[in-house]
């Protein structure tokens, strides 16, 4: 018997929280860093203005989601939103929740349906974000230091990991720790920074750091896009500089960090020569997870490309 009934699609809540699909959609969305305002929810969603207005008020009086001023006034908004810790474990469970049930019925599918499986999926999620598909072509990847490089990294990476992982104010002061020590190298020969710009937005951040590691073994850091055009090929974008950066600099090996359970992400690496090295589980993060570091050999002596100068 499936996982999934009938009686499911048509349940007043969904994945397995005491809230309707279109109050889980607003709270995915405002995760994944969306700034839309309450006519552009009510074309997305198919609801009255009125409704939306009342959904998003729900969700401040429960707890998951704040209002931080933002000092005017466009398209029915005066506020940006996000998540409060309640939130962030609410979108959690929902996460969890619904990877167990496609898993429930994945794990009865024979293997040599996969195949089928994932191509109808990868049409369907084109078919959600054919509109992101659409902001993508607008993308541009800019090398180097951009203005409020630093902020906006914070604000994508801390938002999506504490997220997808539930972690806290530690995991943040981190991040905050490492990226400030980065950021001034930049100007060194060995490290660089690929932004992902839409409409002077910065929505996607790599960084190759070429001296943390030692041993002529670069380093890729906080590699992270925007909810509102993930899964559009920015990402493989942004990698595909950084790797072309760490072959042009002959670095003898590069290295990722990440957790487990980031599939797509994943995937992306190995398709670009990266494969497993180590996994470690540990709580340096706040929270209890697995921890793996991929690495790709380079091809030493192959490039012919010189080494970028240094920069002033």
């Amino acid at each position: 018997m499936s996982s999934l009934q009938p009686s499911d699609f048509m349940s007043n809540t969904l994945a397995g929280t005491d809230y309707p699909a279109p109050t889980i959609h607003i709270l995915i969305e405002i995760g994944d860093g969306s700034a839309k305002n309450t006519t552009q929810w009510s074309k997305l969603l198919n609801l009255e203005v009125s409704t939306v207005v009342q959904i998003i008020s729900d969700l401040i009086d429960d707890g998951e989601i704040q209002e931080i001023s933002s000092g005017h006034h466009e398209g029915g908004n005066t506020d940006a939103l996000m998540l409060t810790p309640k939130g962030y474990q609410s979108l959690t469970k929902t996460d969890t929740f619904t990877r167990a049930e496609v898993l429930k019925v994945l794990n009865r599918i024979p293997s040599r349906d996969a195949k089928t499986i994932l191509e109808g999926l990868q049409t369907y999620a084109t078919s959600l974000y054919g509109k992101a598909e659409n902001f993508s072509q607008g993308v541009q990847i800019v090398q180097g230091y951009q203005p409020g490089l630093l902020a906006r990294t914070l604000q994508m990476f801390t938002e999506h990991d504490s997220r997808t992982y539930g972690f806290g104010p530690l995991f943040q002061y981190r991040c905050t720790n490492s990226l400030s020590d980065l950021i001034p190298r930049l100007k060194n020969t060995q490290n660089e920074v690929w932004t992902a710009v839409l409409e002077g937005k910065i929505v996607g951040t790599l960084y190759v750091d070429g001296e943390e590691l030692g041993s002529n073994i670069a380093r890729l850091r906080v590699f992270v896009v925007d909810g509102d055009i993930r899964g559009c090929g920015i990402g493989r974008r942004l990698l595909a500089k950084a790797i072309a950066f760490t072959e042009e600099q002959r670095f003898d090996e590069t290295r990722l960090r990440t957790f487990q359970g980031m599939d797509a992400a994943r995937h992306l690496y190995e398709s670009y020569g990266f494969t497993l090295k180590e996994e470690t589980k540990g709580t340096k993060w706040g929270k209890s997870v697995v921890e793996q570091i991929f690495m790709r050999k380079t091809g030493v002596g192959k490039s012919t490309t010189k080494p970028t100068p240094a920069r002033e």
